[in-house]
Protein backbone atom coordinates (compact mmCIF):
# COMPACT_ATOMS: atom_id res chain seq x y z
CA UNK A 1 0.00 0.00 0.00
CA UNK A 2 1.57 3.23 -1.00
CA UNK A 3 1.87 5.97 1.53
CA UNK A 4 0.46 9.67 0.72
CA UNK A 5 1.88 12.59 0.98
CA UNK A 6 0.35 15.07 2.98
CA UNK A 7 -0.48 18.44 1.81
CA UNK A 8 0.75 21.53 3.34
CA UNK A 9 -1.84 22.22 5.36
CA UNK A 10 -1.93 18.81 6.85
CA UNK A 11 1.60 19.10 7.45
CA UNK A 12 1.23 22.11 9.06
CA UNK A 13 -2.05 20.98 11.32
CA UNK A 14 0.36 17.39 12.15
CA UNK A 15 3.16 19.85 13.05
CA UNK A 16 0.68 21.88 15.61
CA UNK A 17 -0.93 18.80 16.98
CA UNK A 18 2.39 17.44 18.03
CA UNK A 19 3.75 20.38 18.84
CA UNK A 20 1.18 20.46 21.95
CA UNK A 21 1.62 17.33 22.87
CA UNK A 22 4.69 17.71 23.56
CA UNK A 23 4.36 21.29 25.78
CA UNK A 24 1.56 19.23 27.51
CA UNK A 25 4.05 16.63 27.86
CA UNK A 26 6.67 18.33 29.37
CA UNK A 27 4.58 20.33 31.80
CA UNK A 28 2.61 17.44 32.57
CA UNK A 29 6.49 16.03 34.18
CA UNK A 30 7.50 19.55 35.23
CA UNK A 31 4.23 19.63 37.47
CA UNK A 32 3.01 15.85 38.18
CA UNK A 33 2.98 15.51 42.47
CA UNK A 34 5.64 13.40 42.14
CA UNK A 35 8.02 16.38 41.54
CA UNK A 36 6.11 18.79 42.81
CA UNK A 37 5.65 17.31 46.25
CA UNK A 38 8.72 15.23 46.81
CA UNK A 39 10.94 17.02 48.48
CA UNK A 40 13.56 14.76 48.33
CA UNK A 41 14.41 14.37 44.82
CA UNK A 42 16.94 16.15 43.23
CA UNK A 43 14.11 17.71 40.37
CA UNK A 44 12.50 19.16 43.39
CA UNK A 45 15.18 21.15 43.88
CA UNK A 46 16.70 22.07 40.31
CA UNK A 47 13.68 23.43 39.74
CA UNK A 48 13.53 23.20 35.82
CA UNK A 49 10.68 25.93 34.45
CA UNK A 50 9.92 24.96 30.66
CA UNK A 51 11.26 28.04 28.58
CA UNK A 52 10.53 26.58 25.28
CA UNK A 53 10.00 23.11 22.60
CA UNK A 54 10.02 22.74 19.57
CA UNK A 55 8.08 19.04 17.81
CA UNK A 56 9.50 20.67 14.17
CA UNK A 57 13.28 21.15 15.98
CA UNK A 58 13.33 18.18 18.53
CA UNK A 59 14.50 20.12 20.90
CA UNK A 60 13.58 21.29 24.25
CA UNK A 61 14.85 24.27 26.45
CA UNK A 62 14.67 24.40 30.48
CA UNK A 63 15.35 27.57 32.47
CA UNK A 64 17.21 26.81 36.22
CA UNK A 65 17.98 29.40 38.66
CA UNK A 66 21.09 28.57 40.36
CA UNK A 67 20.76 28.60 44.12
CA UNK A 68 23.57 29.27 47.24
CA UNK A 69 23.09 24.98 47.80
CA UNK A 70 24.62 24.41 44.35
CA UNK A 71 27.89 26.08 44.51
CA UNK A 72 31.84 25.12 44.20
CA UNK A 73 33.93 27.03 46.94
CA UNK A 74 34.49 29.74 44.59
CA UNK A 75 31.03 30.54 44.40
CA UNK A 76 30.74 29.14 41.11
CA UNK A 77 28.01 26.17 39.73
CA UNK A 78 29.21 23.15 40.71
CA UNK A 79 30.53 20.66 38.05
CA UNK A 80 28.11 17.99 39.26
CA UNK A 81 25.04 20.08 38.94
CA UNK A 82 25.63 21.24 35.94
CA UNK A 83 25.93 17.85 34.64
CA UNK A 84 22.16 16.63 36.83
CA UNK A 85 20.82 19.85 34.70
CA UNK A 86 21.77 18.55 31.13
CA UNK A 87 20.92 14.69 32.41
CA UNK A 88 17.44 16.04 33.46
CA UNK A 89 16.55 17.95 30.79
CA UNK A 90 18.56 15.33 28.13
CA UNK A 91 16.51 12.90 29.62
CA UNK A 92 13.53 14.28 29.74
CA UNK A 93 13.60 15.06 25.74
CA UNK A 94 14.54 10.98 25.79
CA UNK A 95 11.36 10.15 27.65
CA UNK A 96 9.49 12.51 24.93
CA UNK A 97 10.78 10.36 21.90
CA UNK A 98 10.71 6.91 23.75
CA UNK A 99 6.81 7.90 24.12
CA UNK A 100 7.27 7.80 27.86
CA UNK A 101 8.97 4.92 28.48
CA UNK A 102 11.72 4.97 31.47
CA UNK A 103 15.24 5.81 29.91
CA UNK A 104 18.67 5.56 31.62
CA UNK A 105 21.62 7.26 31.06
CA UNK A 106 24.39 4.97 29.09
CA UNK A 107 26.45 8.00 28.26
CA UNK A 108 27.08 11.10 29.37
CA UNK A 109 30.04 13.76 28.68
CA UNK A 110 30.06 16.75 29.59
CA UNK A 111 32.55 19.71 28.03
CA UNK A 112 33.19 22.93 30.78
CA UNK A 113 33.64 25.79 29.04
CA UNK A 114 33.07 28.62 31.07
CA UNK A 115 31.91 29.56 35.18
CA UNK A 116 28.13 30.01 36.02
CA UNK A 117 28.40 32.41 38.78
CA UNK A 118 26.21 32.39 41.43
CA UNK A 119 22.83 33.27 41.42
CA UNK A 120 22.64 33.13 37.34
CA UNK A 121 20.12 31.81 35.22
CA UNK A 122 20.61 29.54 32.63
CA UNK A 123 19.08 27.66 30.06
CA UNK A 124 19.59 23.96 29.03
CA UNK A 125 19.29 23.79 25.63
CA UNK A 126 18.81 20.38 24.23
CA UNK A 127 17.68 18.68 20.74
CA UNK A 128 17.86 15.24 19.65
CA UNK A 129 20.39 13.56 17.57
CA UNK A 130 19.20 10.46 17.14
CA UNK A 131 16.27 8.09 18.12
CA UNK A 132 15.42 4.53 18.11
CA UNK A 133 13.75 1.68 19.52
CA UNK A 134 15.87 1.54 22.31
CA UNK A 135 18.63 4.31 21.77
CA UNK A 136 17.83 8.18 22.26
CA UNK A 137 21.30 9.98 20.96
CA UNK A 138 21.29 13.92 22.51
CA UNK A 139 23.59 16.62 22.52
CA UNK A 140 23.05 20.27 24.45
CA UNK A 141 24.74 23.02 26.20
CA UNK A 142 24.16 25.38 29.20
CA UNK A 143 23.72 29.15 28.18
CA UNK A 144 23.99 32.11 30.27
CA UNK A 145 21.82 34.48 28.50
CA UNK A 146 22.90 37.74 30.75
CA UNK A 147 26.61 37.16 29.41
CA UNK A 148 25.21 35.79 25.89
CA UNK A 149 27.88 32.81 26.59
CA UNK A 150 27.76 29.02 26.80
CA UNK A 151 29.05 27.82 29.77
CA UNK A 152 29.17 23.54 28.99
CA UNK A 153 28.42 21.68 25.78
CA UNK A 154 27.48 18.00 26.38
CA UNK A 155 26.56 14.71 24.01
CA UNK A 156 24.37 11.81 25.75
CA UNK A 157 22.97 8.36 25.00
CA UNK A 158 19.95 6.86 26.57
CA UNK A 159 18.53 3.37 26.57
CA UNK A 160 14.99 2.94 26.47
CA UNK A 161 13.74 0.35 29.16
CA UNK A 162 10.31 -1.30 27.33
CA UNK A 163 7.96 -2.65 29.43
CA UNK A 164 8.91 -0.09 32.25
CA UNK A 165 6.57 2.76 32.77
CA UNK A 166 8.32 5.88 33.64
CA UNK A 167 7.79 6.87 37.85
CA UNK A 168 6.08 9.77 36.70
CA UNK A 169 2.12 9.60 34.80
CA UNK A 170 2.84 10.40 31.24
CA UNK A 171 0.92 9.12 28.62
CA UNK A 172 1.60 10.08 24.82
CA UNK A 173 -0.11 8.85 21.84
CA UNK A 174 1.02 8.20 18.69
Amino acid sequence: MEKKEMTREEEIEYIAKEQQIMEDFFKDILNSPSYQEDTDSLLYHLSPKLESCSFEKKEVQFKYKIKPWQLNPQRGLHGGMSCAMLDTTMGMLAMYFANGSFVSTINLTVNYLRPIPDEAEVITRVKSVSWGRTIVSLEGDIYIPSTDTVACTSIATYIVLKGKPAQIPVTRED
